[in-house]
This record gives C-alpha cells, sequence and structure tokens, in this order.
C-alpha cells in the first residue's frame, strides 16, 4: 500500500483494478459466498445456484488465477 498522502504507482492501481474486476461479476461473488460456508464440491454449486458447470468452471478458474480459490 502506498505511504499516506502518496499516490499508488500505476502497476499497483492496474492490479486493484484487475481485482475489483474480478470482483464485480455477481456469479463469482456469489461462488465465493459459497465457498465461504465451506467445501462444496461443483455438483454442490450447481444445485446452491443454478449455474451450468461449464458457467461455474469458468469462473472458478478465473478465481484459482486470482488465487481467491485453490
Amino acid at each position: 500500500m502506498a505511504a499516506a498522502g502518496s499516490m499508488p504507482s500505476p502497476q499497483l492501481l492496474e492490479e486493484y483494478s484487475q481485482f475489483f474486476r474480478l470482483l464485480s461479476e455477481p456469479t463469482r461473488l456469489q461462488l465465493l459466498c459459497q465457498l465461504k460456508q465451506g467445501p462444496i464440491d461443483v455438483a454442490g454449486l450447481i444445485n446452491a445456484t443454478g449455474f451450468s458447470q461449464s458457467h461455474i468452471s469458468r469462473q472458478l478458474g478465473q478465481l484459482q488465477r486470482a488465487g481467491l480459490v485453490s
């Protein structure tokens, strides 16, 4: 984080922007909320959210690449 009174570097601002863009997708937020409750497999996520397997897998892939799920 930048020191008080100074601006973050352009690189840090880009990282923040990418992170918030990742979280701006309601599907990803819903999946994170489901996963926060405890371990659940993709079939459980399908039942809990009503999303298709391919949609969930795509969103989980993005969350995994960002280091938010493993």
